[in-house]
């Protein structure tokens, strides 16, 4: 005999032989609110429900990495977009966190390359007076351009790309953990990925217009006290 359940997107009556909602013609999960398909606390049916977009390929990672709180299972999504991708599924604080990260992998690198590739401006900027004079000669010395596309840009977001592609899934399984019971956190939202990347966008160029700026000016007046 059919047993009744309930659609969780739209709150219709279905039956457990029913593969599609009646009302909403959403899919219901193979296991029909079977709660013995428990993955880290969460029913399979309440993770479906969450997910929504690509949720058969999430549940079966969950699955397959249950009661994992860290774990390696590549994401593509991830490794190509990083950020876009966490405000894509609503991960707003994790967007920003990585952000972050990338862009102190990208200070990082360039303050590497500067310190492999200019011995000689290192050395005499500790020993000798001649800040502005060393500064000079090696920027003309450098392609400029080329060190700003790979160091800044190509190095740092490829880096951690590798990272969010291992990675994101489990990040991913941590916040349908942790928001599960609210099926406003669930889902996707494409239009926010248009709102991230002006915000980017925006932080960037203050960075280039004030910060670095006013970086340089301090680093300035402290030589010049020096």
């Amino acid at each position: 005999m059919p047993k009744t359940i309930i659609c969780k997107y739209c709150g219709s009556e279905c039956t457990d032989q029913d593969e599609y909602c009646p009302k909403c013609l959403k899919r219901i999960p193979e296991e029909k609110l079977d709660k013995s398909n428990i993955i880290d606390g969460m029913s399979e049916h309440d993770i479906f429900v969450f997910v929504e977009n690509d949720a058969d390929y999430y549940l079966q990672t969950f699955k397959k990495h249950n009661n994992k709180k860290v774990f390696v299972s590549f994401n593509f999504a991830a490794f190509f977009f990083g950020p876009l991708w966490m405000v894509y599924r609503k991960m707003h604080i994790e967007a920003i966190v990585a952000y972050l990260i990338t862009t102190l992998i990208s200070f990082a690198c360039v303050a590497g390359i500067l310190i492999s590739t200019a011995p000689e401006f290192i050395y005499r900027y500790l020993f000798y007076d001649f800040w502005y004079e060393s500064c000079a000669s090696f920027i003309e010395n450098i392609d400029y351009t080329k060190y700003v596309i790979l160091f800044q840009f190509v190095l740092p977001y490829f880096i951690s790309g590798i990272f969010y592609g291992l990675f994101g899934n489990a990040i991913y399984k941590g916040y349908v953990k942790r928001h599960i019971k609210s099926l406003a956190d669930g889902g996707t939202l494409f239009l926010a990925i248009f709102a991230a990347l002006f915000a980017k966008f925006a932080i960037d160029l203050l960075m280039r217009l004030l910060v670095f700026p006013i970086g340089e000016n301090i680093v300035r007046f402290i030589l010049d006290l020096l």
